[in-house]
């Protein structure tokens, strides 16, 4: 069993994570770049400095590459919970932390990862980002600890 990552935000991560968020407003869905895993961990990356993703997880280029690549780790849940460890309630979750989100509304989409932006939750869509309210999440994960 993989022992999740430890992970310690910077002490700048909240001018980080709002840099990268403005990066990404406006950019197009893209398998393997600004799709939901993708764009939760790279924002996760923003605030702590590390990847959690897997190279293997850097690799898919369609839908149907990242099915298999979900299928072959056991889901989003699953892969999220690998990295992160245990979730916590989504009403618990803190600005930068990851999140389940069953349905974004968008066509064809079904489960995503999305970052808390305080009392919403931001996930990749086709035109940039889709702000979806805190009920919208049904797990979440904390991303690091925060510096005292």
């Amino acid at each position: 069993m993989h022992k999740p990552l430890q992970l310690q935000r910077l002490p700048d991560w909240q001018a980080r994570l709002h840099a990268y968020l403005s990066e990404r407003v406006g950019m197009p869905f893209e398998w393997g770049h600004h799709d939901c895993s993708l764009f939760a961990a790279d924002a996760a990356q923003a605030i702590t400095g590390a990847d959690i993703a897997q190279p293997s997880w850097r690799k898919h280029r369609t839908a149907l590459a990242a099915q298999r690549l979900l299928q072959k780790h056991g889901g989003l849940q699953a892969m999220a919970t690998q990295q992160l460890g245990d979730p916590v309630a989504p009403l618990l979750a803190r600005v930068g932390d990851l999140g389940l989100i069953a349905d974004t509304g968008v066509r064809n989409s079904g489960p995503a990862l999305a970052v808390c932006g305080g009392g919403h939750w931001l996930a990749a869509a086709p035109l940039g980002l889709a702000v979806l309210p805190m009920s919208a999440a049904v797990l979440a994960w904390r991303v690091g600890k925060c510096r005292r």
